[in-house]
């Protein structure tokens, strides 16, 4: 099996909480590998990064009618950020700004 998912993160700068941030761009498992927690290990994988990288929050956007990934982000403690009806837009909380 070659490539099983990847994950695509950026920083961005909230000029709101005046914060440095990390956007998680996109996530992808491919479908042999799905049910094998590979999301999971790739979400982790990017939290740690953002962590040690000293981001404030992480941000997702997800399809709205993705019920799996809305289960993989709120089990991490990620919080519903927005919703257009489309797409929903989560975010965690890594460290207090200051």
């Amino acid at each position: 099996m070659g490539v099983v998912g990847f994950a695509q993160v950026y920083r961005a700068f909230d000029s709101i909480h005046l914060t440095h941030d990390w956007v998680l761009a996109d996530l992808f498992v491919d479908g042999a590998a799905r049910g094998r927690r590979v999301g999971g290990s790739l979400v982790e994988a990017v939290l740690d990064g953002a962590r040690e990288n000293g981001a404030h929050h992480l941000r997702v956007s997800i399809r709205s009618d993705d019920a799996y990934a809305r289960r993989l982000y709120e089990s991490r403690g990620f919080e519903e950020a927005g919703d257009t009806g489309e797409v929903v837009s989560y975010r965690l909380k890594l460290r207090d700004h200051h």
